[in-house]
């Protein structure tokens, strides 16, 4: 479950990025606009990879870790 929220938090995370040059004035000061959409894109893929990999993990189910 873990994975899952910290997820859809940098799914958050990415779509800001892909909003914020065009909406906010200290976004042109920072840098150019295809390089937010760039790290948007890429923040966006990795939370839905992180999503799929805590719901997968969650239907799995916990195994125990045993040390021989």
């Amino acid at each position: 479950m873990p994975y899952v929220i910290i997820g859809i938090g940098i799914i958050f995370v990415g779509l800001w990025l892909l909003r914020t040059p065009r909406y906010s004035k200290i976004g042109i000061l920072l840098g150019s606009m295809l390089m937010y959409r760039i790290l948007g894109i890429i923040y966006i893929l990795f939370g839905s990879l992180a999503v799929a990999a805590g719901l997968g993990l969650d239907s799995i189910g916990p195994y125990p870790i045993t040390l021989n």
